[in-house]
């Protein structure tokens, strides 16, 4: 394996061009003779028209090419040429070549490895634009669009807005724009989004050897009418790797998808539901639990969910049976090394690759084990050939190993220092010694264990004791993450860096690029090895308290912006973390450290409530607060309850978050922490409001505001308005309301927060309707909706919708208007929810206005029409409303 790029210091703005041709691997199946040819020359074109308009090419691989511009014009008009030199070019063997291309601006880091060039989120986005795309189809971002010159468009042709869509591996939803070249008009499928082919399935780092009895028997379970199959076996069979491969044949046959939902690294069983909400893109709602938005989401459609590695899970399946009892078109396939044991399960034994009994030369040649060893054999040794000298030795090794396939996997990346026959030898002696100490009920299980035990013997000291630190991450680690951990513990000559290449080299560890950047993960099997290691040694609690060091200072450098302009990296960053976040934090209520638990609960507060993943921030603070007797009247127990209050609240529990405001603002005065007195007394005034009928809750709030003034704490202060605001638009005084909301709406400008801010600009378009500021309303639209879909605040575009729709009334335009309640009326039950009070009763009001005007069997059929429609044809169709002038 190369080194690891370094990134440098410096960060360019640039637009990227990413391509690749579409349908490759039949091309060269069915043109093999002029593959390369077509391949070259396609690779000139592109070249030449990226050159020609001032790109620079950054990596040409296999099929695809990667170039960058210093502005997006530039790449613009290349890709537009690309389009068409490519269906003006004489193909030879009458060879379609349809070449997709991505385009997108962002911030890039150059790196020393000229072969990557780039690395950063926005290469990733780049990328996964690209492969949205249809051959001869090019795609662009908003950020690319935002910079083009209208002209220069016009002259080569026009732009199409393709809405709004969810890319694979990516935080938030990408605005998406066709070009459309003058006489290359053509009408391009649906593009590959996870919207339009729902799935979040990994992509596979090396190719998929053998088993096809194996998936041809799993898809007919699945399409017989079994709805949940296990998949169960021993570690290291390959049932995680089988599952996924039969889970991406059955796409096609799923029409409202295939997920995948990972528990590895899960540690309570009332985090299921969450984390398969989480995989499912359901957001929580206030007034409804996890299970009922999953029921509500599942209850019609077909869907495939593939769960991994829940037998430490196994009192969660009676919340899979709920949803299996619920969801009549949910089908389940599990992966566990134990049955979950309800009567719908149908147990499918994942046997180790098995070499067939003949002898023959060719027979063992052919069987999964041995052409698994060659394919990852020759991933290190490029002449690694099966023949009759190598079939005999390979055989040996496999059945040396039970047939297990990460056995025969580590063992195949021994061949970087071994010889064929030094690997069979030393395994013969190893395992033969090892075979005469150790008896288990499971031989096959313990040979894999003595596998990876052998493997690990051949490691230096080293790489040994980074490797068993290793298994204190959870989901994965970066590069700075292994360094902090390690950095100790290697010498000055030897970088984590080198022994991190070395891990990998020997299929210990595995790398792949996310967010731009390299990433390391460990097999779960591995891991537990690992883990027994370091338990050995005696640094496993020592090590854990590094990691959630690590990780708090992590947290603790991106919260502040995880509502902020930078929201879309900071929030895709932590979101890569969460799995190691959620460890280290289970790690300081385990030991009982109050101040890491309650910075990490702060931290992590405002990325929860924006994903509105009530549940799991609950779970936290009630862990929390369960422990925490012996802390009363201390900071952190004030923190505790501060935290738990904004779950509460911002989930529309306001009568149980007053008791924990209460406790928090009473401690904080006791205290004389002034900020945090004026603060609570915000929330505690606001949920006082909402459920007492007293003037003591609005005139808190009211004295709040004057302390954060005082104090300069113009955020809080916001809110305070906010809160204000709200009382006084529910009581009909929306002049107040305005004024309230307007100096929040600057205080939140000033502070950067987009989360807020997106409330704030909804409130004053209610307000400017209600006053008949109609051209006002539609200005506070506009850029509502823009922070909406840019950071996907799922609420916010519903009322956007609805909005539209009481300005259409407004101007006596109530077909469109019906037509637009038609839509919101299906967006919202689609999540199963109403909006909130104040909101709910605006948007009966105006249905009914518009009823009035039309009569009720023409709304019948211009709402019905609306509800017709998708989430894409209603904000397009909205946007339209808010655009008039």
């Amino acid at each position: 394996m190369p080194a690891l790029p370094r990134r440098l210091d410096h960060s360019e703005w640039a637009t990227l061009m990413f391509t690749d041709i579409e349908g490759s691997t039949l091309l060269v199946q069915n043109h093999s003779e002029v593959f390369f040819e077509v391949v070259d020359r396609h690779f000139e074109i592109l070249r030449e028209k990226t050159v020609s308009n001032g790109g620079k090419v950054v990596v040409v691989h296999s099929d695809a090419f990667f170039a960058s511009f210093d502005n997006a014009d530039d790449a613009f008009l290349a890709a537009v040429e690309v389009q068409r030199a490519l269906s003006e070019e004489d193909w030879p063997d009458d060879v379609v070549l349809k070449v997709r291309i991505g385009l997108h601006t962002g911030e890039v880091y150059p790196v020393s490895d000229t072969s990557i060039g780039y690395v950063g989120i926005d290469v990733h986005r780049a990328a996964r634009i690209s492969e949205a795309a249809s051959g001869g189809q090019i795609l662009m971002s908003s950020s690319t669009m935002a910079e083009l010159d209208k002209d220069k468009i016009a002259e080569k042709g026009s732009v199409r807005f393709l809405g709004s869509h969810r890319l694979k591996d990516l935080s938030f939803p990408e605005h998406l724009y066709e070009v459309q070249i003058a006489g290359l008009l053509v009408e391009f499928p649906p593009i590959k989004s996870i919207d339009n082919h729902p799935t979040n399935l990994p992509k596979a780092t090396n190719s998929f050897v053998g088993r096809q009895n194996d998936i041809s028997a799993i898809i007919s379970l699945l399409t017989s009418d079994q709805r949940l199959v296990t998949l169960a076996g021993p570690g290291g069979a390959g049932k995680t790797r089988l599952a996924i491969e039969t889970a991406y044949r059955l796409v096609p046959v799923y029409g409202d998808g295939v997920f995948m939902v990972s528990l590895g690294a899960v540690a309570k069983p009332s985090l299921f539901l969450p984390v398969v909400a989480q995989a499912l893109g359901v957001p929580e709602y206030r007034g409804r639990t996890v299970l009922e938005g999953l029921t509500h989401f599942m209850t019609k459609r077909h869907l495939l969910l593939l769960i991994d590695n829940f037998e430490h899970l196994i009192e969660a399946a009676a919340d899979l049976k709920k949803l299996l009892g619920i969801c009549p078109r949910l089908d389940v396939l599990v992966t566990t090394r134990e049955p979950l044991r309800f009567a719908e399960e149908v147990v499918y034994p994942v046997a180790p690759m098995q070499l067939p009994d003949a002898t023959a030369h060719e027979a063992v040649s052919q069987s999964d084990a041995v052409q698994l060893f060659a394919e990852r054999a020759r991933a290190v040794k490029r002449d690694f050939v099966l023949d009759e000298r190598t079939v005999p030795l390979v055989a040996n090794i496999c059945r040396r190993l039970d047939g297990l396939p990460l056995a025969i996997e580590l063992a195949a990346s021994r061949l970087r220092i071994l010889t064929l026959a030094e690997l069979s030898g030393r395994l013969d002696q190893s395992l033969s010694i090892i075979g005469k100490a150790h008896y288990d009920d499971d031989q096959r299980y313990t040979t894999l264990s003595e596998a990876i035990s052998w493997s690990y013997r051949l490691l230096n000291p080293d790489e040994q004791r980074c490797f068993a630190r290793m298994s204190v991450f959870r989901g994965g680690f970066s590069l700075a993450a292994a360094e902090h951990l390690c950095g100790d513990q290697t010498r000055p000559d030897l970088p984590v860096v080198d022994i991190l290449i070395s891990l990998c080299d020997k299929s210990l560890l595995t790398t792949n690029t996310a967010g731009g950047s390299s990433r390391f993960s460990i097999l779960e099997t591995i891991r537990q090895f690992a883990l027994g290691k370091l338990q050995e040694s005696g640094e496993l609690d020592s090590c854990k308290d590094a990691h959630a060091i690590y990780y708090l200072q992590f947290v603790e450098q991106v919260s502040p912006g995880l509502v902020g302009p930078d929201q879309r990296r900071l929030v895709g960053e932590l979101q890569m973390e969460m799995d190691n976040i959620r460890a280290a934090l289970g790690w300081s209520l385990e030991r009982a450290d109050f101040d890491h638990i309650c910075r990490y609960l702060q931290a992590v507060l405002w990325y929860l409530i924006p994903r509105a993943q009530f549940t799991e921030g609950l779970m936290w603070t009630d862990r929390a607060l369960a422990i925490a007797s012996g802390i009363n009247g201390t900071r952190e127990f004030a923190i505790l309850n501060d935290v738990a209050g904004w779950f509460k609240l911002i989930s529309g529990d306001y009568a149980g978050a007053v008791p924990n405001f209460e406790v928090a603002h009473e401690i904080f005065k006791s205290l004389g922490h002034a900020e945090d007195v004026a603060r609570t007394m915000i929330t505690l005034g606001a949920t006082m409001a909402a459920t007492i009928e007293s003037d003591t809750g609005p005139n808190m709030v009211i004295a709040a505001l004057d302390e954060c003034k005082k104090l300069e704490d113009w955020h809080s202060a916001g809110i305070a308005l906010i809160a204000l605001g709200e009382g006084a638009r529910g009581g009909g005084d929306m002049q107040s309301a305005a004024e309230c909301y307007d100096e929040a709406l600057t205080l939140m400008r000033r502070s950067g927060d987009q989360y807020w801010m997106g409330a704030l600009l909804l409130n004053m378009c209610h307000v400017c309707i209600s006053n008949g500021d109609v051209g006002a309303a539609r200005h506070y639209l506009r850029e509502a909706i823009q922070l909406a879909t840019e950071f996907d605040y799922t609420m916010m575009i519903n009322l956007y919708v609805a909005l539209a729709g009481e300005i259409a009334l407004k101007e006596s335009n109530f077909d469109d208007a019906a037509r637009l309640f038609g839509a919101v009326t299906t967006m919202l039950h689609r999540v199963g929810v109403t909006f909130e009070f104040a909101d709910q009763v605006e948007f009966d009001k105006a249905i009914e206005l518009t009823t009035a005007q039309l009569g009720a069997e023409r709304y019948g059929e211009l709402h019905a029409e609306g509800m017709s429609w998708d989430k894409t044809r209603a904000l397009a169709f909205a946007h339209g409303i808010s655009h008039q002038e």
